[in-house]
């Protein structure tokens, strides 16, 4: 399954494997993705779906509010992919730059 993420006037395709959590695909990118908790209480890895669709299985978003949820933000960290995807927003670990 394809995830396309949108950064900076750029697309990058990646593959996604099912097994997988969106955020282990995200590892992929040739950027700095945030992440911390990754059991979705801290929202630092959150980013932007435009189009597809995700499950959270038995996990709560807990770390994201209404108006976050309402604006497509959601946590990859358990995020599994049901559908190709399209993100963007991603959050960027600034401290770990790859320029």
């Amino acid at each position: 399954m394809k995830v396309s993420v949108k950064h900076e006037g750029k697309i990058f395709m990646l593959d996604h494997n099912e097994s997988n959590t969106l955020l282990e695909t995200l590892q992929q990118l040739p950027l700095p993705i945030h992440q911390a908790c990754r059991n979705g209480a801290c929202g630092v890895c959150r980013c932007q779906l435009l189009k597809g669709e995700i499950d959270y299985g038995y996990r709560a978003p807990t770390a994201l509010w209404q108006k976050h949820i309402d604006a497509g933000f959601i946590l990859p960290c358990i995020a599994k992919v049901k559908t190709p995807l399209q993100l963007q927003a991603i959050s960027l670990d600034q401290r770990k730059r790859r320029d």
